[in-house]
């Protein structure tokens, strides 16, 4: 070979080239997995959270209530109804999904926690929201006992004994329970 023909070169005579492309390729594919990730985890969240709200909102034992409950949601905008199926049940609330009202169980019976049922008693409800309230006996559960809206302290005369209470936020349609043994008389906060 003579001095006037050079040897073919390779590269590109810049030897920090390749690795810094090779590094903000490797930093722009990190970053969008992340992201992707990051976005299919919140759309799994959001979905598991309008499948709870569905869920609780039917869990009425009521079908038009649920179907109340459903419009609820949608028009809130808690729950996206693109399907229009959620409101299709408002129309028709008799075809509209209801599940029993689930009701917290106490760990023991009234016998065995020294509580007696039949005599009234005087109950008092600390409600921080103005709700609709209903109770029922352990030993009764379908007869529930609607009380009417209520805000605040209020007392009332009710039959004692081991008391399940639900209270359903007038402004927000949220349902709270909670149970308490009254055989003489109780205090009962929501």
């Amino acid at each position: 070979m003579s001095d006037s023909q050079e040897a073919p070169r390779t590269g590109t005579g810049k030897p920090w080239l390749t690795p810094v492309v090779t590094g903000v390729l490797g930093l722009f594919g990190a970053w969008l997995g992340t992201t992707l990730q990051t976005r299919g985890d919140l759309d799994l969240e959001r979905e598991r959270l309008r499948s709870q709200l569905i869920l609780k909102a039917i869990e009425t034992g009521d079908p038009k209530r649920a179907a109340v409950n459903l419009k609820f949601l949608v028009d809130v905008g808690l729950v996206t109804d693109t399907t229009h199926r959620l409101v299709s049940y408002v129309t028709d609330s008799s075809a509209a999904p209801a599940l029993p009202a689930s009701s917290p169980q106490p760990s023991a019976s009234l016998p065995e926690r020294g509580l007696s049922s039949g005599d009234r008693v005087s109950v008092t409800l600390h409600l921080p929201f103005r709700a609709e309230v209903s109770y029922y006996h352990r030993s009764s559960k379908q007869q529930v006992e609607h009380l009417g809206v209520m805000q605040g302290d209020t007392t009332i005369s009710i039959v004692g004994g081991y008391l399940f209470f639900e209270a359903r936020n007038i402004a927000t349609g949220e349902v709270v329970k909670t149970e308490a043994g009254c055989p003489s008389g109780c205090s009962v906060s929501f």
